[in-house]
């Protein structure tokens, strides 16, 4: 098994995405998408649809200045496990933490999210 980080084209579309939640930017995230993708998200309802899940974070980062990095990746054929560490300010403190985690990708044929 190898860790890796970039250099592998599911690795960029990932990344991409993270770039997008980063930046907030529309466009990007949704470059990255299906239109069906679905996102469970910790202390919140699922997210259904490309559209909503770009909304939701351009909606959600800015609250809290959250940067999300990915750590590392273990890919096989169209899965991909991701491990993260997420820069952020928790509205009820104002302090700067960094919270860690892990998420299951599936990619389409297409190589998108």
């Amino acid at each position: 098994m190898q860790l890796r980080k970039s250099g592998h084209p599911h690795i960029e579309v990932i990344l991409a995405y993270y770039c997008g939640c980063n930046s907030q930017d529309f466009d990007l995230m949704m470059s990255t998408f299906t239109p069906d993708i679905v996102h469970y998200i910790v202390d919140h309802s699922v997210v259904v649809g490309a559209e909503a899940l770009a909304n939701y974070w351009c909606k959600v980062a800015p609250k809290t200045n959250a940067n999300w990095e990915m750590d590392h990746v273990v890919l096989q054929e169209r899965e991909a496990v991701i491990e993260w560490s997420m820069r952020w300010q928790p509205v009820q403190t104002g302090e700067v933490e960094v919270l860690r985690g892990q998420n299951g990708m599936s990619l389409k044929a297409s190589g998108a999210l």
